[in-house]
């Protein structure tokens, strides 16, 4: 054996050699880094960009906030309404000065029924997310998941039962992300409860980006909308953002037509309870109405609700009944 070898390095030899070692390296080197990208162009068109799951599950929740939101008193389903409103007429007085509906249907996004469960909370947080995604361009034409939002909301605080707040439902969002209903879809019954795979919540964590969630209004259901929140509201939805609310529902619902406008009427406090959530997605600010104008809402009773799935509520109303009031922007 010859113990007097020296190795003199891989590009010591021919050119011919030294090219072949630089082709292989190249080629390696390539296969590594494209990997990734390879793998993110495949899942386009499926649901937002993914991000790492090591950032997203560093989401804290105090216990002091777990605590309030368990203690909250249970809150009544309200139960579905098919009731047909007339639209705003087009050209006619008292057009909206906001209507975000024409942006909803360009995005995809239809209006959903959440039948007899109670979970219109769900349904209105989902919608919020669901429309930030379209409107940044970052998902069109793809239902996400009211169902997940609804497990992951329960699995952040550690409480499990139908339907939720909306800010455990934002926990849940922050800290398990979401998915599109594809992979979970809408159950009719929560016998027996949806439990999400290891794989699905890994597949909702890597979602990218979160957007952060905004609080006009937290939760008290003693109390209705300020002057201050209730402007808030409007200069949100003027930028085109929608804002979900939790209200006092009517016992018996009912409509008025004042200055072309079929308004849900504002019963006295005897009449309401708590309650249902729904969507704001525009408004008119004008004294023609009660309180200084009016809301669209977005409800989630499906086209046989409303004109299309939409109402028209009074600020009169929301001045006096709206519990919460909550938005998404970027972080």
């Amino acid at each position: 054996m010859n113990h007097n070898y020296k190795f003199k390095g891989m590009f010591t030899s021919s050119p011919v050699r030294r090219a072949g070692w630089l082709g292989l390296i190249v080629i390696l080197g390539c296969s590594l880094l494209c990997a990734p990208l390879i793998q993110e162009s495949a899942g386009q068109g499926k649901g937002p960009p993914r991000t790492s799951q090591k950032q997203q599950r560093e989401v804290e929740i105090s216990p002091e906030i777990i605590n309030q939101i368990r203690n909250r008193p249970v809150r009544a389903v309200a139960r579905q309404l098919n009731i047909a409103i007339a639209d705003i007429p087009f050209g006619r007085a008292n057009q909206p000065d906001v209507d975000l509906r024409p942006n909803i249907k360009q995005f995809g996004i239809g209006i959903e029924n959440q039948g007899d469960r109670g979970t219109c909370s769900v349904f209105a947080m989902t919608f919020l997310i669901e429309y930030m995604y379209a409107r940044n361009q970052l998902q069109m034409n793809s239902s996400l998941s009211e169902e997940y939002l609804n497990y992951a909301s329960n699995l952040a605080i550690g409480q499990y039962s139908d339907g939720g707040f909306f800010d455990a439902l934002d926990l849940g969002y922050q800290k398990y992300g979401m998915v599109n209903k594809s992979q979970a879809p809408y159950h009719n019954s929560y016998n027996p409860p949806f439990v999400a795979s290891q794989s699905l919540l890994q597949k909702g964590e890597a979602i990218s980006p979160r957007f952060k969630a905004h609080f006009i209004k937290p939760w008290d259901v003693t109390t209705g909308l300020l002057a201050s929140q209730l402007q808030e509201i409007q200069t949100q939805l003027k930028a085109g953002r929608p804002v979900g609310v939790g209200v006092r529902w009517p016992n018996d619902f009912q409509t008025e037509t004042i200055g072309g406008i079929q308004l849900m009427k504002t019963p006295p406090a005897s009449g309401v309870f708590d309650g249902h959530s729904i969507d704001l997605v525009g408004y008119k600010a004008s004294s023609t109405f009660p309180g200084g104008g009016y809301f669209i809402f977005r409800n989630s009773g499906g086209k046989g609700f409303g004109a299309d799935g939409y109402g028209f509520m009074p600020f009169e109303y929301a001045k006096k009944y709206v519990n919460d009031a909550v938005y998404y922007m970027k972080q």
